[in-house]
């Protein structure tokens, strides 16, 4: 439905997906949200990078409040995690911002590489972090 130009409110009063709803759940309420989520986890495009590629974002980095933070690539995905407090896989949709995936465009790194850093905004402020 999103591939036809849907949106998640559109989505969720489609007949064909409370239908489903209903099957799976019990009850016919889905909820736009959980739609965008699907979307930003599973169907929003990304650019297709090499491994050398990806691997350029892999390192620690720290943010400027002094919190650590680290980008790890494995196999063949890129994830961003903060040791006790998240992990989340990251994919490029463009050559210097990485989207959260599941929280586009609410979350996202976007990366300065001459600068050696990044830019988090995790949908209320940005927060600037450079490697260490």
């Amino acid at each position: 439905l999103h591939t036809r130009g849907m949106t998640a409110n559109e989505i969720v009063e489609d007949a064909e997906m409370k239908a489903l709803a209903l099957q799976f759940t019990g009850s016919e309420n889905v909820w736009p949200k959980a739609i965008e989520k699907t979307i930003a986890v599973d169907l929003w495009p990304t650019k297709a990078w090499e491994r050398a590629g990806l691997k350029i974002f892999e390192g620690k980095y720290v943010f400027e409040n002094g919190k650590p933070c680290e980008i790890i690539y494995d196999q063949n995905r890129l994830m961003f995690m903060q040791q006790g407090h998240y992990i989340y896989e990251i994919a490029p949709v463009s050559d210097s911002i990485l989207h959260v995936k599941g929280q586009f465009p609410h979350r996202h790194l976007t990366f300065t590489p001459d600068k050696g850093g990044f830019t988090y905004y995790d949908g209320i402020s940005h927060l600037k972090a450079s490697k260490r």
